[in-house]
């Protein structure tokens, strides 16, 4: 069984060499190694030509500057594996990762695993119904990463990223949730995340928080139309991302601020009374009264 592993680069070079020896030095030898070089202009280009000289598994895809969406649809149209795998490629994976992954999937006969690495919470959960795999994820008992993923090529069939600067990766699990009915999530530490400032998960600027409301808004419109019945738990989700990202944008004095502001306040006013109370633990039922309290506060006086 192939597992294709796709790597978006983009002016990685102080990390990519490291990332691409942790793929070569996976004891799970069945690869193919798909790098999507985003028009790379720090000499990562050249880093991964030389990998793909050295082994005949890599293969080395050049593009102009289109953004990271883009490198994935390209590394996407392009895989041969029977599963797919993700690392970015600031990022290292560890010797076992891609057995592990597999593994799993084979011994529960899931299409589509994912990973986590909280050590003080090694526990398997195995869903087998597609409104609970859904409602999970929008509920946020499991985080939505593409790179701790392992999922059957023909999930991804007539799927394609959307060229949005941030929460493209949970725009696509969610169609691709929607398509299974086999879902495991299970403890592994084996990809090793490297979080780097300016990097696009983490900023949080205008223009990323808007992509993020064009994202959130394309989920609401995905669960709309496939499970109706899960509407109040995604008002849960977009709720919790409105208090993170209102204090963001007060950061901002400038007319597009003020007005993304403005609609992510008519969004929260049409979710706040519409949510899933019964779905939801007495902790995050705290937390949400006590975010939406300060949120209509801080509108008053601001």
């Amino acid at each position: 069984m192939t597992v294709s592993i796709i790597v978006p680069v983009y002016n990685t070079k102080e990390y990519i060499e490291t990332c691409i020896n942790s793929i070569l030095n996976q004891t799970y030898k069945n690869l193919e190694i798909i790098i999507v070089d985003d028009g790379s202009t720090d000499g990562s280009s050249e880093i991964c030509d030389y990998f793909s000289s050295i082994d005949e598994r890599i293969i080395v895809y050049h593009q102009k500057n289109l953004g990271v969406a883009s490198a994935r649809n390209l590394g996407l149209e392009n895989v041969h594996g029977d599963f797919i795998a993700w690392v970015d490629s600031d990022d290292s994976i560890a010797p076992t990762y891609i057995e592990d992954l597999i593994n799993t999937a084979q011994t529960y006969s899931s299409p589509f695993v994912m990973s986590y690495n909280n050590k003080d919470y090694r526990k398997i959960f195995v869903y087998n119904q597609n409104n609970c795999i859904v409602k999970n994820f929008l509920l946020g008992n499991f985080d939505a990463y593409l790179w701790s993923t392992l999922i059957k090529k023909e999930l991804y069939n007539g799927l394609k990223f959307d060229q949005i600067k941030i929460g493209e990766d949970a725009l696509i699990l969610l169609q691709m949730l929607l398509r299974t009915n086999k879902f495991v999530y299970f403890y592994n530490n084996g990809y090793h995340y490297t979080k780097r400032i300016g990097s696009a998960s983490s900023t949080k600027d205008y223009i990323s928080i808007s992509t993020w409301y064009y994202g959130i808004n394309k989920q609401k419109e995905i669960i709309e139309s496939n499970i109706p019945s899960l509407k109040k738990v995604m008002n849960y989700k977009m709720l919790k991302h409105i208090f993170l990202f209102d204090d963001s944008l007060r950061n901002y004095n400038n007319e597009k601020a003020k007005n993304l502001r403005i609609e992510l306040r008519k969004m929260f006013f049409k979710c706040c009374w519409n949510l899933p109370w019964k779905d939801i633990d007495n902790k995050h039922r705290y937390y949400l009264i006590k975010s939406t309290i300060r949120y209509i506060l801080l509108s008053i006086i601001s």
